[in-house]
């Protein structure tokens, strides 16, 4: 009975690492949807009118749609989509530590984490994950689930991202991560 198990485990875990490399395949990244000039913005993308957006929904102030945008609440429009303009900003990393990966507020992490460019920075950290995270981040089948997913959870994992102790957290400003962590403690 247990080498079945044990026997379960293994290939449980090898279809695991062929996801993980084939991930890059099978979640929608933003900049697949945008365009490859990251830079551009596409206007059919971008407009929101006739198209329902999923945002972050939990923020008691502010929220972040899946195209990126950050508004408050008096912004968000029936459809679920931040109002573009002057009173939202996309993929904001003002509250964020770039270099940490780590922000102040969810609705930043998960607009940072959006941005085009950290494709390769998401690919990086599903690669160095295993287990049950692992299973956790391969059920996302887009950027902004995998940003909500990451943005949400990281300050729950002890010894890889914001928590330094098992109640404690490394910072508590930068509470909220898409990426692993660096090399280096955080400030207090």
């Amino acid at each position: 009975m247990h080498v079945i198990c044990c026997l379960q485990q293994d290939i449980e875990e090898q279809m695991l690492d062929k996801y993980k490399l084939t991930a890059h395949r099978h979640i929608q990244w933003l900049a697949d949807s945008t365009g490859r000039n990251t830079n551009a913005v596409n206007d059919s993308f971008v407009n929101s009118e006739g198209r329902a957006c999923r945002n972050t929904i939990q923020g008691r102030t502010s929220v972040t749609d899946d195209r990126g945008y950050t508004c408050e609440r008096a912004f968000l429009m029936s459809n679920g989509c931040c109002e573009v303009g002057t009173q939202s900003l996309r993929f904001s990393c003002v509250w964020c530590d770039l270099y940490t990966g780590c922000c102040s507020h969810y609705e930043q992490c998960v607009s940072c984490c959006l941005k085009p460019e950290q494709k390769n920075i998401l690919l990086k950290m599903i690669e160095s994950t295993s287990g049950h995270r692992l299973r956790q981040i391969l059920s996302a089948t887009d950027q902004f689930e995998l940003c909500m997913l990451k943005c949400r959870t990281s300050s729950n994992v002890r010894a890889h991202e914001s928590v330094h102790s098992e109640n404690k957290y490394k910072s508590e400003k930068m509470k909220y991560c898409y990426k692993q962590e660096p090399n280096r403690p955080f400030s207090r």
